[in-house]
């Protein structure tokens, strides 16, 4: 069976947010760039095997990089904005983010024996139409173009601040 270079869009405009993308299996990423203003991802794979999900973030320069198992992969620059993001991959945990969603986790902090307060986002219009979140908790901002890519970042931010 023959390799085949496969792309993968980062379907957010949301830098920190961890993603999942489901590729075949032993997937090698050749390349992070940008195509038509998006962030995206090739990789060199067996199409016919099965398929493995791998999580990816990406982070704007001047911003904290992720703690924990992650590895460097690579940096891509978008020109037109001016956004340099640098790609990095959750390395030893099999399957996905494997986390809950930070706005619903209720689940105590250290020492504290008690919930964790929902998330509280600001939120504003941007030029160009985008809409800007940012969490009051850790300050993680990202920019949005529809209601659902704001419930999806919100879903899946992974707040670093213990209230």
């Amino acid at each position: 069976m023959s390799k085949t270079i496969y792309k993968y869009p980062y379907p957010h405009r949301a830098p920190g947010l961890a993603v999942d993308f489901t590729m075949p299996a032993g997937a090698q990423i050749r390349h992070c760039g940008m195509q038509g203003g998006v962030p995206m991802l090739w990789v060199e794979c067996h199409p016919d095997l099965d398929a493995e999900v791998r999580t990816l973030t990406i982070v704007g320069t001047g911003r904290a990089v992720p703690e924990g198992p992650w590895i460097y992969i690579g940096t891509s620059q978008c020109s037109s904005e001016g956004f340099v993001w640098h790609w990095y991959e959750r390395v030893g945990a099999a399957g996905g983010s494997g986390s809950d969603p930070g706005d619903t986790d209720t689940t105590p902090g250290p020492g504290t024996g008690s919930p964790l307060p929902p998330l509280e986002w600001d939120e504003e219009y941007t030029e160009g139409g985008w809409r800007e979140i940012k969490c009051k908790r850790c300050g993680f901002v990202a920019e949005c173009a529809s209601s659902r890519e704001i419930d999806t970042v919100k879903s899946h931010h992974e707040c670093r601040v213990q209230a």
